[in-house]
């Protein structure tokens, strides 16, 4: 399911290689060929394995990270729609994610884990 224009395969055609992202503190990078293909992946799994449709909404609490970026390409390629959260949640909120989360990872395929 790619949009009409999908500007992650767009760059990834005119500079492959280049450094799309650099993690400040770690120095980690993704080039746009590794963003795209990364996304592809991730789309087709939200789509055919988490049964995501276009316009289906996902909450994210994240750091500014590379899996970040990965998630807007996939909410780009998808149709999906992200919500972001505000690191300063109520406790209560802060206890459930860790299980959501750690459900989420038991369902996701190894391949998917770029770091």
């Amino acid at each position: 399911m790619i949009p009409k224009f999908d500007w992650f395969n767009e760059w990834a055609n005119y500079c492959p290689n280049k450094i799309a992202f650099e993690e400040y503190e770690s120095k980690r990078t993704l080039t746009f060929l590794e963003i795209n293909n990364l996304a592809n992946y991730l789309s087709n799994f939200f789509i055919n394995e988490l049964n995501f449709q276009k316009n289906d909404r996902i909450a994210v609490l994240a750091e500014n990270q590379l899996e970040y970026i990965l998630l807007f390409a996939v909410a780009q390629k998808t149709g999906i729609i992200l919500v972001p959260l505000s690191g300063i949640l109520s406790n209560e909120l802060k206890e459930y994610f860790p299980d959501f989360i750690s459900l989420f990872n038991k369902n996701l395929p190894q391949e998917a884990f770029i770091f």
